[in-house]
């Protein structure tokens, strides 16, 4: 947001900004970790077990000291889904960045042709298109760089990726908005490519609604390569460590945490049953 607020709109205060949204390489994210942490910041949320958001996540959010009023949300990786963290190379993004100065310092900023990726598929799989403002940012992001757009370049690469169906949504939904923005061609590209098997089960699993967390967390599942990292998944999320049960449930007791563990399962297996009958549904078409 903050990065988009100085370059499409020229000044910050046109752009909504709720977060302040910051990324860096994966290895340098227990350095920028401490680095906030030193600054006053602190995380929201216990993890499962030490080191689960790095394994299975794209972020973590931490809440600002005293005055300030903004948190930020450190991120590695675009896309909050495992199939993602491992399918899409970040170095693409990294290395399809750009300098831009903000309040005076240099930051990274990803290229128009990037951001024509990381942000339709963030407003899709990660937003179910809610946000109105999103959709403005994607058609200032248009109409600045007209020409200058590689759209063959970006079409590719939305397939490689499998982020061919958010990215085919979102510029149907902005020609409804905006029918004058010039995206015929474009649309027309994307839909003379076809998105992978994955891709499309991805995006109905996760732009379905209303939304619901296990459906969420049963497309996380899915996405998995194999029947051990599923596994591995599941434990990890039915049974994480202490304090994040004494966090999510207000476990008083140290007597009390296996009742909240069995609470934790059974109530976890029912709400699954019915979130596999509502992903079975998704799968047709």
């Amino acid at each position: 947001g903050a990065a988009l607020a100085q370059a499409l709109y020229g000044d910050v205060a046109l752009r909504l900004i709720g977060d302040i949204d910051l990324a860096g390489p994966a290895p340098d994210v227990p350095a920028c970790r401490q680095a906030l942490l030193d600054l006053g910041y602190l995380p929201d949320q216990v993890e499962e077990r030490p080191g689960s958001l790095l394994a299975h996540r794209n972020q973590e959010r931490f809440e600002p000291p005293s005055p300030y009023r903004a948190p930020v949300e450190l991120h590695w990786h675009i896309l909050d889904v495992p199939y993602y963290l491992r399918h899409i190379p970040m170095e693409w993004f990294w290395q399809h960045s750009q300098t831009c100065s903000i309040a005076g310092q240099p930051f990274q900023v990803l290229s128009p042709e990037a951001n024509l990726l990381y942000l339709p598929a963030h407003l899709a799989l990660m937003h179910r298109f809610q946000g109105l403002h999103s959709l403005l940012d994607l058609a200032l992001l248009i109409v600045q760089n007209g020409d200058r757009l590689d759209w063959d370049r970006i079409a590719a690469m939305a397939q490689s990726f499998d982020l061919l169906a958010a990215l085919r949504a979102t510029l149907d939904r902005l020609t409804c908005c905006w029918p004058s923005l010039p995206l015929d061609e474009p649309r027309r590209l994307l839909y003379a490519l076809t998105p992978s098997p994955t891709d499309v089960r991805l995006f109905r699993l996760l732009t379905a609604e209303p939304r619901a967390p296990l459906l969420d967390f049963y497309a996380d599942l899915a996405s998995l390569p194999d029947l051990p990292a599923r596994m591995r998944f599941l434990l990890l999320n039915t049974f994480p460590q202490r304090a994040y049960m004494v966090r999510r449930y207000g476990v008083r007791s140290a007597w009390q945490l296996p009742y909240w563990y069995l609470y934790r399962l059974a109530d976890g297996g029912l709400k699954m049953v019915r979130t596999v009958r509502q992903a079975l549904r998704l799968r047709s078409p």
